[in-house]
């Protein structure tokens, strides 16, 4: 009777198991993750804010450096801004800027420039309007 000398492979070692389903759990962690997000996003308009980050002089204007953020859950291109100074005598100074393109959850900074000084006067800024992306 002719002996079988194929031999069995050698099993599994417990650690290779483990780490597999270690692996398997954070892939099947992830997927849930993404469905539930897709799932439950909200759709919210851009939310458009203006924070001033510094006044700088030069010889003939005043450079008024602004951070844009939008805090919404919509990315906006061609983005119009408007930024008013008034000053106590006169009409205010408007000067507006277009930024190319603000994703949702993210700021850029923009320059602004004046003829009279910004410090001497009342600043505001609002978005004119955006295209969506």
């Amino acid at each position: 009777m002719p002996t079988d000398t194929r031999t069995r492979p050698s099993p599994t070692p417990t650690w290779e198991k483990i780490v597999g389903l270690l692996g398997l759990a954070v892939l099947c962690v992830g997927l849930a993750y993404l469905v539930w997000s897709a799932a439950t996003e909200e759709t919210a308009p851009p939310q458009i804010s203006f924070t001033i980050q510094d006044i700088k002089a030069s010889a003939s204007n005043h450079l008024v450096r602004i951070e844009v953020a939008n805090t919404g859950h919509e990315s906006v291109a061609a983005l119009q801004i408007e930024g008013r100074l008034e000053m106590s005598a006169g009409e205010p100074e408007v000067s507006t800027a277009q930024v190319d393109y603000v994703p949702s959850q993210s700021k850029r900074i923009v320059g602004l420039f004046f003829q009279n000084e910004p410090q001497q006067g009342s600043l505001s800024f609002r978005a004119l309007g955006y295209q969506e992306p």
